[in-house]
């Protein structure tokens, strides 16, 4: 069902630095798709220009705001305060932040990825979809805003990502892109998008370049052999499982090279 002033409404979701940004850009860029502009927040993420919803500041900010149960919203507090209500009130606030009259309309957050389901409660089954980037190279493009371990914030990865497997079998229109995926084949990446969301395909300006997870991996080979990691439990050990798991096809044993 149409959410009135949005045909289609498209949520992305992913933890910070995992290639949210890109992917919202790259939807917006088609002929159809409009997003939000000139807000004055960071990103132009629609969590910052809305009431209904704490933003991920509130609750411990990157790599750290999963690990605050009220980060994770369900159906049941949609379902609390009034689908419609709710659904009227963000569609007002955003709505005066598009600068076009494109049909359908795409909204990227990164705790977008913990509410997909009460998201879907109030805007009538919208397309959500999920941004996954290799934990690595989450955990150490995410360290210098969060100021904690690489532990701990390997643990952040883990914890989100397995919420969201929790959620997924509840979630009506669900579609996972891969960062590497993107960066590597843009156009594949993104004619897979736009057939999830029922669109023809178009083709992105954007500039990527496929090697900057080789960096971050760097990092974590460095990282892995310091003095005082090897007197603990090494990270491979401590996540390994968790990762490959969650079923993304990453391991914390690969190279970073794609």
């Amino acid at each position: 069902m149409a959410v009135p002033g949005f045909d289609k409404t498209i949520f992305v979701g992913g933890l910070h630095r995992s290639g949210t940004s890109l992917l919202a850009r790259m939807l917006a860029e088609h002929p159809l798709i409009g997003g939000l502009t000139a807000t004055g927040a960071p990103e132009d993420e629609g969590q910052h220009v809305q009431a209904e919803m704490l933003p991920a500041s509130m609750h411990g900010g990157p790599g750290k705001f999963a690990f605050d149960p009220r980060s994770r919203m369900s159906t049941d507090d949609a379902l609390e305060r009034g689908p419609k209500a709710l659904q009227t009130s963000l569609v007002k606030t955003w709505a005066a932040h598009r600068s076009d009259a494109k049909p359908h309309f795409v909204e990227k957050s990164p705790p977008n990825l913990l509410r997909f389901r009460f998201l879907e409660t109030v805007f009538d089954d919208p397309y959500c979809i999920l941004v996954v980037r290799h934990p690595v190279a989450v955990a150490h493009a995410t360290e210098f805003w969060a100021n904690t371990s690489i532990a701990r914030l390997l643990e952040h990865w883990c914890h989100a990502h397995e919420i969201v497997r929790s959620d997924a079998s509840d979630i009506a229109r669900l579609h996972v892109v891969r960062y590497e995926d993107l960066v590597l084949d843009p156009d594949a990446a993104l004619a897979s998008v736009t057939s999830f969301v029922g669109l023809a395909p178009h083709k992105s300006a954007e500039q990527v370049r496929a090697d900057t997870n080789v960096r971050y991996f760097r990092r974590f080979r460095h990282h892995a052999l310091l003095p005082a990691q090897i007197k603990i439990t090494p990270l491979r050990w401590r996540f390994e499982s968790r990762v490959r798991q969650l079923g993304f096809g990453y391991s914390l044993s690969d190279r970073g090279d794609r």
